[in-house]
């Protein structure tokens, strides 16, 4: 009879104590891992962007999960490819959500966000964008929280570039409809910039990249315009494309683009040295600072190549995520909202910067050409 009381006794503990950790996780929300979206664009062209992001995001996690996780908690990655469209973003978000992600890292290009930012709010879910830049989302109250400068900041810093230091009066500018939300807003500030500081427009086109795009025509265009210098604002392979067809029509024509052709795909695609092209980005790939010689070492470990501006971005995304976690009271969207605007200032592998009450950060650019292979500062 003890046996068998006994028995019955260590039956009923373990469905009391079965019951309490149920009831501790449907309070509480505790997990044994921590789940993070990540939604970017993985495949086709122009997708450099997307695989080197989600290479700094890996390995952001597998140091943190090596050094312990956080708050003793497994970090894991749910990984989607949002082939930079609208609609796949939102459907992919969806997803994750239902998954159990907590936050989504992501997205990399402000084209795919159209849909899906009211999914987002509504849910209640942190969403951080390692790249996005567009003005439009910035003084924003919501749960999407944008750690790269404003598309206004990048433009008037290269139109200043064109007419303060070049001298230039005439500019032109070309901008890939395909990512228009980024493209659109970039040509429509620094053409506004151009002409506050008393120099003409004299010429502006939207193109759709691929490879169908006629990128020579539009720099016979160009060639036969009166502009001596434009902006182009596409991704890097279309960039160094339309630069090559340029100098053969115009050497030493000046070309001027936004960050999203600050990538391998530039270099890859153009010549040895590029010295008429300049290139805004927050990312310097030869920055001697002591914190980014580690990561850029492993980066190219594990990857065999450079990393990128969106590689290192999302690698600090991650981190600034886990100082939010560590420092939340729980890891529900609201609770970490609060404490990643509570962050105030994040200190980075190549530079410290503040995050504002909007969740809007305010990193500074630089301004690089090509040399040798690679991006050298010049501003």
């Amino acid at each position: 009879m003890r046996i068998k009381s006994k028995a019955v006794f260590v039956i009923v503990l373990a469905a009391v104590l079965a019951l309490t950790s149920i009831w501790i996780y449907s309070v509480y929300g505790m997990r044994s891992t921590i789940k993070i979206g990540f939604s970017a664009n993985l495949t086709g062209r122009n997708s450099v962007v997307g695989v080197s992001g989600r290479n700094g995001l890996k390995m952001a996690i597998d140091e943190i999960n090596r050094s312990g996780g956080i708050k003793g908690k497994r970090v894991e990655a749910v990984i989607k490819d949002d082939e930079a469209s609208p609609e796949k973003a939102a459907e992919v978000d969806r997803e994750l959500i239902e998954q159990g992600a907590q936050v989504i890292i992501g997205h990399l290009v402000s084209s795919a966000l159209r849909d899906t930012l009211p999914y987002i709010n509504d849910s209640k879910v942190v969403m951080l964008s390692p790249t996005i830049s567009s003005e439009a989302l910035s003084g924003i109250d919501d749960y999407f929280i944008k750690l790269n400068s404003s598309n206004k900041r990048q433009a008037e810093q290269l139109a200043e570039l064109a007419i303060n230091q070049h001298g230039l009066k005439r500019l032109a500018a070309l901008y890939d409809l395909k990512n228009r939300e980024y493209t659109e807003e970039l040509s429509y500030y620094f053409s506004k910039r151009v002409k506050d500081l008393g120099c003409d427009m004299i010429y502006s086109s939207g193109f759709l990249s691929g490879y169908e795009a006629d990128l020579k025509g539009l720099a016979e265009a160009i060639a036969k315009s009166e502009a001596d210098g434009v902006l182009v604002v596409a991704a890097g392979m279309d960039a160094a494309i339309f630069y090559q067809h340029m100098q053969r029509l115009r050497p030493g024509f000046k070309v001027y683009c936004g960050m999203w052709s600050a990538t391998d795909e530039l270099i890859e695609n153009g010549t040895l040295n590029m010295e008429n092209i300049y290139v805004i980005s927050n990312f310097d790939v030869n920055s001697d600072s002591i914190s980014y010689s580690g990561f850029r070492d492993a980066y190219w470990k594990l990857h065999s190549s450079e990393p990128t501006f969106s590689s290192i971005s999302c690698y600090e995304a991650m981190y600034i995520l886990k100082q939010a976690i560590d420092g939340s009271n729980s890891i529900k969207g609201e609770s970490i909202r609060e404490a990643l605007l509570n962050i105030k200032e994040f200190n980075g592998l190549q530079q410290s910067f503040r995050i504002d009450k909007y969740g809007d950060s305010d990193k500074s650019f630089q301004i690089f050409t090509v040399r040798n292979n690679s991006f050298e500062r010049v501003f």
